[in-house]
């Protein structure tokens, strides 16, 4: 089958952080302890809504989504339209499916493994809070590979030892476009929390390391005092 044009309630799929780089294809799904895609996903031409992209996802990676009546409704109320079958390849189905849900209000959590994973959906809406959902760990190094997930919550620790972290924060908060599901936490002198979907923690720990790195250069070139 063909790929062809899919038209949402917003319709191109992007970063998280406007302007940046484009989503490339999903490559470290296994790493971050996600099952990867059996097969290519599927929408086919008499699809109505995101629920059924919901509910693909699920079955082509052999997990159950958790996803609440309210969060069902919202995703039924935003219609997918398109005029032929459309198959994404195994190796794209999560950026291309989280790319969708982000860009429509939606992120999703990792909410247990093991013989019958389950993956959770969360609609980012008002005054909505995700401090309970289960935020996927990662380490800074693998931050990269979070591109693709711009709709997979997850945090990370990350050290900065040439930067003052609270008015770095500060700063950086101007980039934050949902304080419900992204947050800059101090927690140290130099050391700081980030949490929020995978494509914008991506941007922010490469944001923070090439700031260190031109910190601690220029400190390392200053004459001394």
């Amino acid at each position: 089958m063909q790929s062809a044009g899919l038209l949402l309630v917003l319709s191109s799929i992007g970063c998280a952080v406007a302007g940046t780089r484009p989503i490339p294809s999903a490559l470290l799904a296994g790493d971050l302890g996600l099952p990867q895609p059996r097969e290519a996903l599927v929408i086919r031409k008499e699809a109505t809504s995101l629920q059924v992209l919901v509910d693909e996802l699920a079955r082509v990676t052999g997990q159950f989504a958790l996803v609440d009546y309210d969060v069902q409704g919202d995703l039924r109320s935003v219609g997918l339209r398109i005029e032929e079958p459309l198959e994404i390849p195994a190796a794209e189905v999560y950026a291309f499916a989280e790319g969708v849900l982000f860009r429509n209000g939606f992120v999703m959590a990792v909410f247990k493994g093991g013989e019958r994973p389950q993956f959770a959906v969360y609609a980012i809406r008002g005054n909505v809070s995700l401090q309970s959902a289960p935020w996927l760990e990662v380490e800074p190094a693998d931050a990269p590979g979070l591109a693709s997930h711009p709709a997979l919550l997850v945090q990370t620790v990350i050290e900065t030892p040439s930067l003052e972290v609270r008015q770095v924060a500060t700063s950086l908060r101007a980039l934050m476009s949902d304080p419900n599901s992204q947050a800059l936490l101090p927690i140290g002198d130099h050391t700081l929390l980030l949490r929020g979907n995978g494509a914008w923690v991506a941007d922010m720990v490469e944001i923070l390391l090439r700031t260190e790195r031109a910190e601690s250069a220029r400190r390392k070139a200053a004459p001394p005092s």
